[in-house]
């Protein structure tokens, strides 16, 4: 039984135990409510790869709907000064992500 100050346990979808609920800001996964959408840059020197990766598995683990889209030989400016290619597909996945859940609570809420 865990107690008030031990940390939590992930278990993986076979049952077994994956260690403590950790990632960069596990803190603050724990109180996600919007479903997030991860976009990382392979060659970001500023946020390392490592960390969305830990945050995207956190949320998965808790069944929180969450898409991590990685981006080959891209940049902290991606967005800016990146590959025309990927900064179309970055437009798209946050276009796509936007209308898959917000239409869905606009359609709820019979506002549609």
């Amino acid at each position: 039984m865990e107690g008030a100050d031990e940390p939590r346990k992930l278990t993986a979808s076979d049952g077994s135990a994956s260690g403590p609920a950790w990632s960069p800001d596990s803190a603050t996964v724990a109180f996600f409510a919007t479903p997030p959408l991860i976009l990382h840059r392979e060659q970001d020197h500023r946020c390392p790869i490592e960390q969305g990766e830990q945050r995207y598995t956190a949320l998965h683990l808790r069944g929180i709907p969450t898409r991590f889209v990685r981006f080959p030989d891209e940049t902290h400016g991606m967005s800016r000064n990146g590959k025309p290619a990927h900064r179309l597909q970055r437009l798209d996945e946050i276009i796509n992500w936007y209308d898959r859940f917000l239409r869905s609570d606009r359609e709820q809420a019979g506002t549609a």
